[in-house]
C-alpha cells in the first residue's frame, strides 16, 4: 500500500492544535551533552535561581562571578541542614547583596546528585523520581538536580513531560518564579516541543502561588484558542492567583462562572478568599460568601469562624458579628476571648443592638467572668442608643457592684441623652422611684445626682430642691459633696443666693467637707453677686485646704473685680494666686 502524504491545513490545526510537523532540532538543544560547556552554562543559569523570602516576584540568577567562584574552590563540602542553606541562599543571592559570591557548599546543594544515582544505568528510576516529585509537594532543588543528571549528563532527549515537571517545580514557595515558567514556555516554542494541556495547567498552578497576571492571561488565551478545557484544578488555581493579586471582583466573577458550569468548589478556596477579604476588611463580602456557602450545605473550618469573629469585632461590623454569633457562639461551638467581648460591647454602644449586648453578658456570666465598670457603661450606652432609658437606669443598679464608688462619670451619657431628648426631670425621677419601690433595686446615689443635674440644667431649682429633700426619704442616701456642687452651681445660674446659703448650712449640718468644686462655685457665686468679702473668705479657706481656682475661673474673678472699687475685690484681683502672670521680655 502506498503511503499517503498528510497535509496539515488550517482545519487540521484547528482540530488538532497540538500537532506539529516540524522535526525537533535536538542537535541545537542547549542541554544536550555534545556541547558540554554550553550545557553547563545553561543549567547553572536555571538551577542556581533563588528568590528572597520577602516577595514572590523577586528572583535572581547566579552571575558569572558566582559560578567562577564555585569552580575556583575545590575544597570538600559538608552537609548542612535546610534552614542554614536557605538563609545562606537568601543572603548570597538576594537583590540586597547582588555582588556577594555564593559559596561552593551552597552551590553543590543545588546541583550535585547523590552518587548512588549515577551508578544506575537505567533512566527509569530517575524518571520515576521526577514523576513522584511532580505529584508531591514542589521541590525546585531536587527537580533541577534530577533534570541535570537526566538531560545534561545522560543525554536524554527532553520531552514535554520533562518541561511539565520543571514548570511544576516552580510552585515551590521559596524558589519558584513566574519568570522561570515564561522562559521554559518560550524555550518549548523555540525548539518545537509540544505544549500540552498538562503543561499549561502546571503553569497555572505556579501562577496561583507566584501571581503574574499577564502570563496567566496568555495561558488562558492559549487554552481557549486550542479549544482545551480548563480542569477544575485549573479553575481553582486561576482563582487562587486572582486572590493573591487582590482582584476580588474578578474572583467573584470566576466563582459564579464555576458555579454556572457546575464545577465543584473546594472549601479551601472559599477559606482562602475569606481570609484575604478579612485582611482587606471587606466584611460585607465576607458575610455574603459565608451565607451562600453555608446555605448550600457546606461547612467552614472552626479556625475560619473564629478569625472572622475576631476581625469583624475589631472592624465593628455588626451584621457579620451577629451572624457568626448566632451560628457558632450561641451554639457553644466558639468560646471568644474577653477582647472580642469588649469590641462587641463598644460596637453595640454605637449601634444600639441590645440583643447582642445581652448575649455578651450572658456568655460572660456563664463563664463566671468579672464584670468591669467599662462593660456596664457600654451596656448603658447600648440601651440609650436604642432609646431605652429605663433599662439604662436599671443597669446602674448592678453596675455599682463592679466598683467601689460609682461617680458622676458613669452617668454622663444618661445626662447627655436626657438633655438632648428634652426629657422632663420628673419623669426620670419617677423611673428611679419605681426601681426602688416596686423592683426593690438599690438605686445608686450617682443616678439621683444625675436627675438633680438635669433639673439644674433646665433651671428649675424648685424641682431640684424637691429631689434633694426626697433623696434621703426615698432612696436612703446621704448627700455627698457632688450633690451640693450641682445644687450650688444651679443657684449661681439662677442667682438664688438665699437658696445657696441654705445648701451651705446643710453641708455644715451634715458635716460634709467641701471639695475644690464646692469652693470654686461659692467664690464665683459671691463674685457675681458683688459679695467680695464672702468671696475672699471662701478663697482663703480654699487656699488653706490646698485647692486652687482653674485658669478660666481666675480670669472671671479678675474681670469682675476690675470694675469694682471694693476693698476685698482689689485684694482678690491682685492676689498672687489669681492675678495675671507677669510676662518678662527676653534679656530684660
Amino acid at each position: 500500500m502506498s503511503s499517503r502524504t498528510l497535509i496539515a491545513d488550517g482545519l487540521w490545526y484547528c482540530l488538532c492544535p497540538l500537532y506539529k510537523q516540524v522535526p525537533l532540532r535536538w542537535s541545537s538543544f542547549p542541554w544536550r551533552r555534545p556541547n558540554q560547556h554550553h550545557g553547563d552554562a545553561v543549567f547553572k543559569e536555571r538551577c542556581s535561581a533563588a528568590r528572597s523570602f520577602s516577595s514572590t516576584s523577586q528572583e535572581t540568577l547566579l552571575s558569572t562571578e558566582q559560578i567562577s567562584n564555585y569552580f575556583a574552590d575545590n575544597g570538600a563540602s559538608a552537609e548542612r541542614n535546610r534552614g542554614d542553606l536557605l538563609r545562606e541562599i537568601e543572603l548570597a543571592v538576594s537583590r540586597n547583596n547582588p555582588k556577594k559570591p555564593i559559596s561552593k557548599e551552597t552551590f553543590k546543594q543545588f546541583t550535585e546528585i547523590h552518587p548512588s544515582f549515577r551508578k544506575l544505568h537505567s533512566h527509569e528510576v530517575i524518571e520515576n523520581m521526577l514523576r513522584k516529585t511532580a505529584e508531591c509537594s514542589p521541590n525546585y532543588r531536587l527537580t533541577m538536580k534530577l533534570m541535570r543528571e537526566l538531560i545534561r549528563r545522560r543525554g536524554c532527549d527532553p520531552q514535554t513531560w520533562h518541561y511539565t515537571v520543571m514548570i511544576s517545580a516552580n510552585a515551590d514557595a521559596l524558589m519558584g518564579s513566574p519568570r522561570h515558567v515564561r522562559k521554559l514556555l518560550n524555550e518549548m516554542q523555540e525548539y518545537n516541543i509540544p505544549i500540552d494541556s498538562a503543561t499549561l495547567h502546571a503553569a497555572l498552578r505556579v501562577l496561583a502561588i507566584h501571581p503574574d497576571y499577564i502570563l496567566r492571561q496568555n495561558i488562558l488565551h492559549i487554552l481557549r484558542d486550542r479549544w482545551l478545557t480548563i480542569s477544575p484544578e485549573g479553575w481553582h488555581n486561576v482563582v487562587a492567583g486572582l486572590i493573591r493579586e487582590g482582584q476580588y471582583e474578578m474572583v467573584l466573577d470566576h466563582l459564579s462562572r464555576m458555579q454556572a458550569q457546575h464545577i465543584p468548589i473546594e472549601p479551601w478556596l472559599y477559606s482562602l478568599f475569606i481570609y484575604n477579604l478579612c485582611n482587606a476588611e471587606e466584611y460585607d463580602m465576607v458575610l455574603e460568601l459565608m451565607v451562600s456557602w453555608t446555605n448550600s450545605g457546606n461547612e467552614l473550618s472552626p479556625n475560619l469562624w473564629f478569625h472572622v469573629l475576631v476581625g469583624a469585632s475589631e472592624a465593628f461590623h455588626e451584621k457579620c458579628v451577629t451572624y457568626v454569633w448566632k451560628r457558632r457562639v450561641q451554639q457553644g461551638l466558639i468560646n471568644p476571648p474577653y477582647g472580642v467581648f469588649n469590641n462587641i460591647l463598644i460596637m453595640t454602644s454605637r449601634t444600639g443592638n441590645t440583643w447582642l449586648a445581652r448575649e455578651v453578658f450572658r456568655v460572660m456570666r456563664e463563664r463566671k467572668a468579672i464584670f468591669l465598670l467599662e462593660d456596664y457603661l457600654c451596656l448603658i450606652d447600648t440601651f440609650l442608643a436604642a432609646d431605652d432609658l429605663e433599662s439604662a437606669l436599671r443597669i446602674l443598679c448592678p453596675a455599682q457592684k463592679a466598683t467601689f464608688k460609682l461617680d458622676e462619670t458613669a452617668t454622663r451619657s444618661i445626662v447627655t441623652y436626657c438633655i438632648e431628648k428634652n426629657i422632663p426631670p420628673r419623669n426620670i425621677w419617677a423611673t428611679l422611684v419605681k426601681l426602688k419601690v416596686k423592683d426593690f433595686q438599690n438605686v445608686p446615689l450617682a443616678a439621683a445626682n444625675a436627675v438633680i443635674e438635669i433639673a439644674v440644667h433646665h433651671k428649675t431649682m424648685t424641682v431640684a430642691l424637691e429631689f434633694y429633700k426626697a433623696l434621703t426619704e426615698v432612696f436612703g442616701h446621704r448627700p455627698a459633696a457632688t450633690t451640693f456642687n450641682t445644687l450650688i452651681h444651679g443657684c449661681r445660674v439662677t442667682s438664688s443666693h438665699k437658696l445657696a446659703n441654705f445648701f451651705v448650712q446643710e453641708m455644715v449640718h451634715l458635716d460634709i467637707f467641701p471639695d475644690r468644686m464646692t469652693y470654686e462655685h461659692l467664690i464665683l457665686l459671691c463674685v457675681d453677686a458683688g459679695r467680695f468679702r464672702e468671696a475672699h473668705r471662701y478663697f482663703v479657706e480654699m487656699m488653706e485646704s490646698g485647692f486652687s481656682l482653674t485658669p478660666i475661673s481666675k480670669i472671671h474673678v479678675r474681670t469682675k473685680c476690675f470694675d469694682s472699687e471694693d476693698k476685698y475685690a482689689k485684694i482678690l484681683q491682685y492676689d498672687a494666686n489669681i492675678r495675671k502672670p507677669i510676662a518678662r521680655c527676653p534679656g530684660s
